[in-house]
């Protein structure tokens, strides 16, 4: 092998040398340059040579002379170029088969390994000395299959990578800027990778350092708190420049070139960002950017070190996309401009006052109406101004005689000043993508109280009992959690306190009972009384929205959720109810939690529900006797304990036992279940317990022949769990394994398996064992339908999958359960009956 020292150059080649045999030039170091010497070089003309496959060095040349072949199909093996130009110098770097970019040589040495047997496939060149900024380089290549590319100029890339095409021929010339004999630089290198753009390593404070996932660019799922970007070596010699402005605070100092910038605060996140560009790529690219921020996306572009990001209400950039462009590239137009200013939303609101009509527009918590002169309202309308963001405003009116109207919205009137019912309460919510940003706070001047206290988000303010008039309103958005107005407990009048929520029970023996509410006691406690039924209703203060309820019904199963109002359960028909789940729905369950608790026959009071979760027994069969319901602030605390809302009958032979080194268990994804597939393990004689040992290995670690993992196996005298129930397994060999639990059954050790089939099963010897193994499968699928609120429709053998192109094709369970007079509808009907007894 040729061993070339790649750029160093201690001295200067000689014309006689270079015209000599190129194996008798001197080498230096362990991979080696040529050493150079001097060669005269006429006046201060700029000329270059090349080395050439199988001809060795050419003489000089200089533009318009190109060095090097055209036509002869040989590859170009190293360039020399000599140049004696006060005040002005060059730099220049050859791309080499094998190597890459090598170091950076000067006039009068050699870059390339000549004699090598090495293609040169580009070439960098660039200006130095004090007078370079006053010059352009140009320089273009002849390449393998393309022939002439266009011109490059100041350190960008000529010639080609990664096509493994050799560089033949090449041109050089030095002009003045803005010389009228300047070539029109042009698509001067042609790469396998595409267009060369900014590498770009992004921070989040989860994920840590990340390359981006696009060249250029990439949107993250958490705000980014950092930024690193290096420009390739293709591109012109220069720096990438970039800083963030954290949230809140001042622009950090610049950095460049892979260096690091952070926030000081790894959760603060970034409000802006900017990048820019010096050196000789300035005069060949722009480097244009924009970011991607929290609720708006995509922000415009934009270039040049100017910012890209928020103002004002700031938001966290989330992505960022860098792209380098031709000189003088128009920036692309973008719905948003590339730093939006988010300036306070602003609520205007208009009120028509008694004797006076309507009135002028007031904002910001400003009065509407009139105070001191005892002037009813008869209507009123609203209206949210903000740039760029998605909010509105929608609002109710309690009129005298009317009750509470439907909901107007972003400037609709509601309107009585010709009929003269007087506004009595409101209500008042924010709409809207960005609604969950802010609220909106109101208080209302009301006859013979004054100012009542604050309110927000939809809560009634004013009075609907006494009927007395609203004469005054103030309406302010503030950002969420900005403290700048408090909720109090006074903002709306009543005789007596209005519970949130009410609900009644249908008590066996007893019936109806009164309606209670707010943690009261619902149905009976101590009488061994089952409470068959209930009705839920939400207080009319509170925002709009509904109480929605579901039943675990005796002999039915779940009942259908109902709306506020409606009966959950039955009446008449002496069923109990063993489980609830209550939850909210509307605005009303963005600014409150819905906590509840149930009595159950000898278990006593469960812990705390809350929001949908279950609360009551399963598979016990015992009645659910009384319940207690609340509301709760969002951010409050739970009325009591919530670790046991639920409790479920557990057989008492599962057992559990993870396969931990099983890949499928290491790989921890989850699902949620949507059903249950029953298969058989063609195994005769291995038993539910010993599968363990077979199946807990890893298949990445070479310790088992296929990739297997099942959540559950049963036999005639137990049932054993190795994965977790949401967790998803590998048994179905299709889709199914992302949506249903797998249950293998183990078969008995009486026969054997031949060409599929079972060979001397004998049925009367194995029903004793098939039964047992029969009613430990319905006893497991019954807790897994009732854990996970399914039924026997949801559930399949494998062979079932197969044919709902959800499996492979395999054909347990249908082989065997018929031998003993069953079928996979006689085990749904077995999973159905005790199911709902």
């Amino acid at each position: 092998m040729l061993s070339l020292s790649l750029g160093v150059s201690p001295g200067k080649v000689s014309a006689a040398e270079l015209a000599g045999d190129a194996a008798a030039l001197p080498l230096t170091g362990e991979t080696g340059a040529l050493e150079s010497v001097t060669t005269p070089v006429e006046d201060s003309v700029l000329q270059y040579q090349a080395f050439v496959e199988g001809a060795g060095w050419q003489g000089l040349v200089s533009s318009p002379d190109f060095a090097g072949t055209v036509g002869a199909s040989l590859r170009l093996e190293a360039l020399l170029i000599q140049w004696n130009q006060p005040g002005l110098g060059l730099r220049y770097t050859t791309h080499v088969e094998d190597y890459g970019w090598l170091p950076e040589v000067t006039e009068g040495e050699i870059s390339g390994m000549p004699g090598s047997g090495k293609r040169v496939e580009g070439l960098k060149i660039e200006l130095t000395g004090e007078q370079a900024a006053g010059y352009d380089v140009f320089y273009r290549a002849h390449v393998q299959n393309i022939g002439w590319l266009g011109w490059a100029k100041n350190g960008a890339a000529a010639g080609s990578e990664g096509l493994s095409y050799r560089m033949e021929a090449v041109e050089i010339l030095v002009l003045p800027k803005g010389d009228a004999l300047a070539p029109v630089v042009s698509k001067a290198f042609e790469s396998k990778y595409g267009t060369p753009g900014v590498n770009l390593e992004v921070a989040t404070a989860q994920g840590g350092w990340q390359l981006s996932a696009l060249q250029n660019g990439a949107a993250y799922p958490q705000p980014l708190n950092g930024l690193k970007a290096t420009l390739p070596m293709t591109l012109p010699s220069g720096t990438v420049n970039y800083s963030v402005k954290p949230v809140g605070s001042d622009w950090l100092p610049a950095v460049k070139n892979g260096e690091a910038v952070l926030t000081p605060d790894p959760l603060s996140g970034v409000e802006a960002l900017r990048f820019s560009l010096t050196g000789n790529i300035a005069d060949s690219f722009d480097l244009q950017y924009r970011v991607r921020v929290e609720r708006y996306g995509w922000l415009g572009w934009t270039t040049a070190g100017n910012p890209a990001g928020t103002q004002g209400e700031v938001l966290k950039i989330t992505g960022v996309e860098v792209v380098l462009v031709p000189k003088g590239t128009a920036l692309p137009e973008g719905t948003y401009p590339p730093v939006l200013v988010l300036t306070p939303p602003v609520v205007g609101y208009t009120l028509a006052a008694q004797t006076k009509g309507w009135l002028a527009e007031v904002k910001d918590g400003a009065t509407g109406g009139t105070v001191g002169q005892a002037l009813a309202l008869y209507g009123f309308s609203m209206k949210v101004t903000v740039p760029y963001k998605e909010l509105g405003i929608r609002y109710s009116g309690y009129f005298k005689d009317k009750g509470w109207s439907v909901y107007a919205e972003n400037g609709q009137v509601l309107d009585y000043t010709k009929t003269k019912n007087m506004l009595e309460a409101v209500k008042i919510e924010l709409t809207g993508a960005d609604a969950a940003a802010y609220d909106v706070y109101y208080r209302a001047h009301v006859q013979n109280y004054g100012w009542l206290d604050w309110t927000k988000n939809g809560m009634a303010v004013g009075s609907t009992t006494f009927h007395y008039r609203l004469e005054a309103l103030q309406v302010q958005i503030v950002k969420k959690g900005s403290n700048v107005l408090t909720e109090g407990a006074n903002a709306y009048a009543s005789p007596v306190p209005l519970k949130a929520i009410r609900y009644s029970a249908h008590v066996q023996d007893v019936g109806w009972m009164s309606e209670v509410g707010d943690g009261e006691l619902g149905g009976t406690s101590g009488k061994s009384l089952r409470l068959e039924a209930f009705t839920l209703n939400l207080g009319e203060q509170l925002p709009s929205g509904t109480v929605k309820a579901a039943a675990f019904i005796q002999g039915i199963g779940w009942r259908d959720a109902a709306n506020a109002g409606s009966l959950v359960g039955t009446v008449g028909e002496s069923r109990r109810i063993e489980e609830i789940k209550v939850w909210l729905e509307g605005s009303i369950a963005n600014e409150y939690d819905l906590y509840y608790r149930v009595h159950a026959a000898y278990v006593g009071w469960l812990d705390w529900a809350k929001n949908g979760e279950k609360a009551g027994t399963a598979l016990y069969e015992y009645r659910l006797e009384a319940m207690e319901i609340r509301l709760v602030k969002k951010g409050q605390p739970a009325p009591g304990k919530t670790d046991k809302p639920y409790a479920m009958n557990i057989p008492d032979n599962l057992f559990t036992q993870y396969m931990t080194r099983n890949d499928c268990y290491n790989l921890d994804r989850k699902i949620v279940p949507k059903g249950v597939m029953i298969h058989s393990t063609a195994t005769p004689g291995v038993m539910a317990g010993e599968w363990f040992s077979r199946w807990n290995k890893s298949y990445d670690a070479g310790e088992i022949n296929r990739q297997v993992a099942v959540h559950a196996f049963t036999d005639d005298k137990s049932i054993w769990q190795y994965l977790p129930w949401n967790h998803r397994g590998w048994h179905a060999g299709g889709s199914a394994n992302n949506t249903h639990i797998g249950i293998e059954i183990a078969e008995p050790g009486t026969f054997y398996y031949k060409g599929g089939q079972m060979i001397g099963y004998d049925v009367a010897a194995n029903e004793a064992y098939f039964r047992k193994a029969w009613d430990n499968t319905v006893k497991l699928t019954v807790m897994l339908l009732r854990m996970y609120d399914l039924n026997e429709n949801n559930i399949i053998a494998h062979y079932e999958g197969y044919y709902l192109g959800i499996a492979s094709g395999h054909s347990d369970v249908s082989h065997w359960f018929p031998k003993h007079g069953e079928s996979m509808d006689s085990f749904r009907a077995a999973v159905g009956r005790a199911l709902r007894p």
